[in-house]
């Protein structure tokens, strides 16, 4: 599954997020969960983990953790809060196919779920690394797990 589906009015969804940075990036991290947290209540936090990029030519070492938040409203406006996070806190976006550089921080929406668990929005792409679906498993339980299992394979 990939998009979104859309909850009921007024209804919260819960989302799965993913952080990493490679430039500064104990501090980066917790700065873009000190900002995530006063728009949405965080409910669970995975370990922080400094692994290799999984990204062709970058050696770069990226510091990476999986969040769920508690979200008040569509995907959508998710992702407009995340990347006005990213700027704020330094981000650069550079064209594709351009030399690997510092990433000050990184947000990505990977997963959304509704308020019974069911599976709502699913980013495939962004759960291809193993370290990323190691993480996000430590913060999604009960029937978002068994959804966002069987959607991965």
């Amino acid at each position: 599954m990939t998009g979104e589906r859309v909850p009921a009015a007024g209804a919260a969804v819960r989302l799965v997020v993913v952080l990493g940075s490679n430039a500064d990036a104990r501090r980066r991290l917790q700065q873009a969960r000190s900002e995530l947290e006063r728009a949405a209540p965080i409910v669970a936090a995975s370990e922080e983990v400094e692994a290799p990029s999984y990204l062709p030519g970058d050696a770069s070492l990226y510091r990476n953790q999986a969040l769920l938040l508690e979200w008040p409203g569509a995907t959508g406006g998710f992702t407009a809060l995340a990347r006005d996070i990213e700027r704020r806190l330094g981000r650069r976006r550079e064209a594709a196919g351009a030399a690997a550089h510092d990433v000050e921080i990184d947000i990505d929406l990977v997963a959304g779920f509704g308020a019974d668990g069911a599976l709502l929005h699913l980013a495939p792409e962004k759960l291809a690394p193993e370290l990323v679906r190691t993480l996000v498993r430590q913060v999604v339980s009960g029937r978002g797990r068994a959804e966002l299992d069987a959607a991965l394979g």
